[in-house]
C-alpha cells in the first residue's frame, strides 16, 4: 500500500480513504483495466466491417496485446520470479 501510495502521491492514509483493504484496490485495478480495454475495442470496431474482422479484433486487444505487454512488463517478471512451482 505504501508503493500505491506513494505513485499516487499521497499519503496512505489518503489511500485509505478511497479504498479499505489492498482487495479493493486490486478490483478496482481490473475494473478499471477492464473499463479500458472494453473502450478500446468499441472505438475500433467501426473500422471493422465483417462480423468475423470485428470478433478477431476484439480477441486481439482483449487477449493478444495485453499477453505481448505483460511479456515485458518489469512487475510481470518480478512476479513469475516469486510463483514457484512444487
Amino acid at each position: 500500500m505504501n508503493e500505491i501510495a506513494e505513485a499516487a502521491g499521497i499519503s496512505r492514509a489518503g489511500l485509505y480513504l478511497h479504498f479499505k483493504s489492498k482487495e479493493e484496490v486490486f478490483n478496482a485495478t481490473i475494473l478499471h483495466y477492464g473499463d479500458s480495454l472494453l473502450e478500446e475495442i468499441v472505438a475500433g470496431l467501426s473500422s471493422k466491417k465483417m462480423p468475423e474482422d470485428k470478433i478477431l479484433y476484439a480477441f486481439e486487444v482483449w487477449s493478444i496485446n495485453n499477453f505481448d505487454q505483460s511479456l515485458n512488463s518489469p512487475e510481470v517478471k518480478e512476479m513469475q520470479r516469486n510463483w514457484r512451482i512444487f
